[in-house]
């Protein structure tokens, strides 16, 4: 897959994208080790270092995977927050430079979206007593009851129509 981005690199992206998550972090006082900040350079597949074999060796041995990801995904996620929209064309141009390879970045930066829903426009009221559409969280109580709910009412207006209609 080859792109056009201001990046001439895949190493001076990933050092752009690097940098801002770093600087992020310090903002935040979110405290990065130097191996997690080091994993963000991991890419997948042959040709790695033996340096970068040795970080991967020892991520995988001191630390958790997920608990790894949703930290640099809330960083993601507060940086892309309060960036300008100029700042935020380069950083997609970063990213889309990373699509060409492999790299354990975009898995992270990835984790920083929200969750990809069906999202359905109801009145605020509504929202408390339809079901939940989320399969990424756990179910509220009460929700499996109110989706039954939900299907007895349509298919009673369904049926009261249909009769209305069809006596006409």
């Amino acid at each position: 897959m080859s792109t056009t981005t201001q990046f001439a690199s895949i190493k001076a992206a990933k050092d752009y994208l690097v940098g801002r998550i770093v600087a992020e972090a310090e903002l935040q006082g979110v405290a990065l080790s130097k191996i997690e900040r080091e994993m963000l350079y991991f890419t997948e597949g042959g040709g790695l270092s033996k340096h970068m074999e040795q970080v991967n060796e020892q991520f995988e041995r001191e630390y958790d995977n997920d608990k790894y990801e949703a930290k640099i995904g809330s960083l993601v996620r507060s940086l892309e927050s309060h960036c300008s929209q100029e700042e935020q064309e380069r950083w997609d141009d970063a990213v889309l430079k990373l699509c060409e390879g492999d790299h354990y970045l975009l898995v992270l930066i990835d984790a920083s979206a929200p969750p990809k829903t069906f999202m359905l426009s109801t009145p605020k009221g509504l929202q408390r007593w339809l079901p939940s559409l989320d399969s990424t969280s756990p179910r509220p109580r009460g929700d499996r009851l109110r989706l039954i709910l939900v299907a007895l009412i349509v298919v009673f207006v369904g049926i009261t129509l249909a009769l209305l209609f069809g006596r006409r």
